[in-house]
């Protein structure tokens, strides 16, 4: 195989899911999950000959699902976090029948506005963190889903007084002991220490991040990857 004759990939499985398009999916082990436009939340599983949907969560938002993350504990993969245009963000329970429910919901989680991020804390096997279009980012346990256990902000424009309208995730970095975010109106790169929420490092940019990946879990420092609005990617280093 030379680069003027690159090998084809070979199909195993094609399968309509959804009736919509697909904003997220996630994969642990040989479980899959997809988000939709169709307001719907799919699970499947991988299998030797391909994939098998096990089933539609279709009741359980009035609006299409902007973003789905499986969790795996120490049971296994048995839940998925998603979130939603409506402003609410559940955690369901993969095993549960479609009747008995299974669903631990979080109404108006970011003040009634559309929520859009949700990731589970790498460490800690019953936290995850949600960002919406307010100015905090919000952890929670799913023990207990009626308050959250802490608020991060800061990280959006204090003199910005207008509605929210962009959309930025959230990322866990230092195995989750560091949580690095963006924010609308702002140039900053924000690192939050996730335990106390306090603000260890932060940077201007010269202009607003879009996109953030955390490249390492190095126990000196956190390398972080971030895309600009002028199409330009920067890697940074913070404690």
């Amino acid at each position: 195989v030379t680069p003027s004759d690159p090998e084809r990939p070979r199909m195993i499985a094609d399968l309509q899911w959804h009736s919509n398009g697909i904003w997220s999916m996630d994969c642990v082990d040989e479980v899959i999950v997809t988000g939709s436009k169709d307001k719907s939340v799919v699970s499947a599983k991988i299998t030797p000959t391909g994939m098998r949907k096990e089933r539609a969560f279709d009741d359980v938002f009035e609006k299409e699902v902007k973003h789905v993350r499986l969790r795996k504990a120490s049971g296994g993969v048995t839940q998925f976090a998603a979130a939603s245009k409506d402003g609410d963000v559940a955690v369901v329970d993969l095993r549960a029948s479609a009747s008995s429910g299974g669903v631990l919901r979080i109404s108006g989680a970011h003040g009634g506005r559309e929520s859009y991020s949700v990731e589970w804390h790498p460490a800690e096997e019953h936290q995850f963190v949600t960002a919406g279009l307010c100015d905090a980012v919000k952890l929670w346990d799913v023990r207990s889903l009626k308050s959250p256990l802490r608020q991060y902000r800061g990280h959006v424009a204090a003199n910005n007084t207008k509605p929210l309208k962009k959309l930025f995730k959230p990322v866990f970095a230092r195995h989750g002991a560091r949580l690095v975010t963006s924010g609308q109106g702002t140039h900053h790169l924000t690192v939050y220490d996730t335990a106390s929420a306090a603000i260890v490092c932060r940077g201007d940019m010269p202009d607003e991040i879009t996109a953030l990946a955390a490249i390492s879990d190095a126990d000196d420092g956190v390398h972080v990857a971030a895309a600009q609005e002028n199409g330009v990617v920067k890697l940074l280093h913070c404690s």
